[in-house]
Formats: structure tokens, sequence, C-alpha cells
């Protein structure tokens, strides 16, 4: 009964195994292809008067208030960016305490929002200027190994922004600073509070740094990206099919495989019948008048139930021995 049970079992996830492998590549395809930007979700619950504000973000809003000891943080995502960073919003400088974890996501999205409309004018901007610069690059770059996996030969994207970190209302604070031949004007992309400081256990200075840093790799890493669909429009479905041949080539193999073995089961499961059939016959040529003299005078005493007995368990025992020799090849040699 367990082995049958566990060859059930085994039956039903080789069924399920393919498709879920399949709809796990096509997500991965489609997601690595196109990369939609959600505005906005919908909570599955509705809270009540008595629940604080915070729990009503759906847990897999990716700016999802989160408790830092006393503190609450939410994560910014940047495009492009290699890493993420936190913003972090006291209590006690809120009026009302229920409203920090809505304060601080609001927060975060709002850098998120001021990062993109940014990255957005910047890559939308029509100036000649720019045009020209940032076709340069790639036709210097004549190994497209350099283009997808090391660009950090590609250097500074040309139309990648300055950001600076200054004093705006006695708080420090990262802005991108007025450039007009980008299409930009002066604008804060993020402030470093006490709270940030306390965060991280780092003086609201050196996070500045750190902030500037990442915004203008982000940017930087952000535009390139953006060039390289526009001069490789075909390269993301390159890749998609790349992953696929990778995949499906092992999968093919390991079918014909099966095939062939199914093949082979039903092959020697022919000659086990044929087996059967043939030893069926003998035994009832044994069982009848065949008999040999030499057999009678031997077996003198047994009556013709007994030896019809003797004849059915040979019989049984050759045929489980061809099973067990074709079921199990290496139990049986042992």
């Amino acid at each position: 009964m367990k082995r049958k049970a566990i060859a059930v079992l085994l039956s039903i996830w080789r069924l399920m195994a393919m498709p879920m492998v399949m709809l796990g590549l096509t997500t991965f395809i489609l997601t690595l292809i196109w990369s939609p930007v959600a505005v906005g979700q919908f909570p599955l619950t509705v809270a009540s008067a008595n629940t604080p504000i915070g729990s009503e973000t759906p847990w897999w809003d990716p700016n999802k208030a989160q408790r830092c000891g006393r503190l609450w943080c939410s994560e910014v995502h940047l495009s492009g960016a290699l890493k993420l960073f936190k913003v972090a919003v006291t209590p006690d400088a809120v009026e009302d305490p229920n409203d920090a974890p809505s304060t601080v996501e609001e927060r975060a999205r709002q850098v998120e929002n001021i990062y993109n409309s940014i990255y957005n004018r910047v890559r939308q901007s029509e100036l000649m200027f720019q045009e020209n610069v940032i076709t340069s690059p790639f036709g210097a770059s004549s190994n497209w190994q350099n283009v997808f996996f090391n660009r950090e030969e590609l250097g500074i994207h040309p139309a990648t922004p300055k950001i600076e970190i200054g004093i705006r209302n006695n708080q420090t604070v990262v802005f991108v600073p007025r450039q007009l031949e980008l299409g930009l004007s002066a604008q804060t992309i993020v402030t470093v509070n006490r709270a940030d400081s306390l965060h991280q256990g780092k003086l609201i200075e050196d996070i500045a740094k750190e902030w500037r840093l990442l915004i203008f790799k982000s940017i930087n890493e952000s535009l390139w990206a953006y060039e390289i669909d526009y001069y490789y429009p075909f390269a993301r479905f390159g890749v998609a099919l790349a992953i696929l041949l990778i995949v499906a080539v092992p999968v093919l193999i390991l079918a014909v495989i099966r095939h062939l073995l199914k093949i082979w089961n039903r092959h020697l499961r022919s000659q086990l019948r044929v087996l059967q059939e043939s030893l069926t016959v003998d035994a009832e040529a044994l069982s009848s008048d065949e008999v040999s003299s030499s057999d009678v005078a031997d077996k003198s005493t047994e009556t013709p139930q007994e030896t019809s007995q003797r004849i059915q368990l040979n019989r049984a025992s050759i045929i489980a021995t061809v099973k067990k020799v074709i079921d199990r090849p290496d139990k049986a040699l042992a």
C-alpha cells in the first residue's frame, strides 16, 4: 500500500511539475520583457474605526511602513537602484502618533515621485546636443557584452544630471540644481532629518552623502538601460529566448529519455506476457498425459492433483522471478 501511495504521489507530482515550471518561466519572461509600474493597489480588507491608520496599507505595497524600534520606516524604491534606502519618522514629530505610518509612507512615495519626474524629464528631453552626445558611447563600444554586462566601461551617462547636497530651511537636503540643458529646474529630492540619523546611527551629513551617491548612480543606470533598450530593441526578447532555451533543452532531453524508457518498458512487458502464455501452455501440457515415464516413475506416489499443484507453484515461481528481473534487475542480481 505504501508503494502504491508513493507511486500515486509521484505521478501527481510529475503531472503538476511541468505546468508549474512553465508558469514560473512564463511569468519571469513577461516580467523581464514588460515591467509595468503599479500606480495603486486596492486593499483587500477595510480597517475598522479603532484600527491604526498604518494598518490600512496592504502588505504587498512596497512602501508599507515598518517598525524600526520606536520609529516608523518606509523603503524607497528607485528605478535602476542597486540597493534600497529607508526614510524614517518619529511619532513625536506628528500631531497624531497613529498618523506616523502613513506619514513615512507618503514621504517615501514623494521621494520616488520626484526621482521619477527628474528621470522622465531628462529622458524625454529632445535637445539636439543631448542626442548627439548620447549616441557616441555606443558607437565606440564594439563589444556588445560590455554594454549588457560590464557597464562600468560606459562610465557616466552624458545626460545624468548633477545631484548635490545643500541646506534649505535649516535642513540638510539632497537636491538637483538647475540645469536648463536637461530641462531641469532646482528641486529637492529628499530631506535628511533627525529621524533618519537615529535610525541609521550616523551623522546627517554622512547619510546625505550616501543618498546623493545612490540617487546619482540610480539615474545613471536607468538612463543607460533606456539607451540600451533604444539601440537594442530586441535585447530583452533575446535574453528571454536564451533563458527559455536553457530551460527547454534539458526538459526536452528528459522527455525523450522518459519516452524511450516507456517504450522499453512496454517491450519488456510484452515479452513477459509472451513468456507467461508459454509457461501456461507448458504447464497444461505437463499436467496432461504428456508427462514422461521417468517423471511418473520418480513421482509414482503423487496423485494427479498434487502434480498439478506442483506445476502451478513452479509456474508461479518462474513468473515471479521473471517479473523481479524486469522490474528490479539490481535486486534480482543481488
